[in-house]
């Protein structure tokens, strides 16, 4: 499944947790989110799982997006240093500088990925 599929599959899965909590019942709820019976008695019965995986995809994307913003800032101000003492930067030098300021960091995994997309 896309991560935006299953994102979207999570916070669906959420919102009808929320919407049991505060006392509708599973037809109202099922009828609300156009989604079958039974997939709102699944929600209900996984409840604690499914609070758990919102609750890590939260954390783990928002803790991404402050790391990786940290390695652009610093990249930036080093790229921007390199090109106005007139070295020349091309894809893979940027690469190579990329991967040497994640592991500097020194957050656990290293696992920014300094793909030809990235760039």
């Amino acid at each position: 499944m896309e991560p935006k599929k299953k994102r979207k599959v999570v916070d669906t899965k959420l919102a009808i947790v929320k919407d049991l909590d505060e006392g509708h019942n599973i037809r109202a709820t099922a009828n609300k989110f156009s989604v079958s019976k039974g997939i709102v008695q699944a929600a209900k019965e996984n409840k604690d799982l499914i609070l758990k995986e919102a609750e890590s995809n939260h954390s783990l994307s928002k803790a991404r997006i402050i790391k990786h913003n940290e390695i652009n800032v610093i990249l930036w101000r080093w790229f921007a240093t390199a090109c106005v003492r007139g070295y020349p930067i091309i894809g893979p030098i940027l690469q190579g500088k990329v991967k040497q300021i994640d592991s500097e960091l020194g957050v656990e995994g290293g696992d920014f990925l300094a793909s030809k997309g990235w760039l």
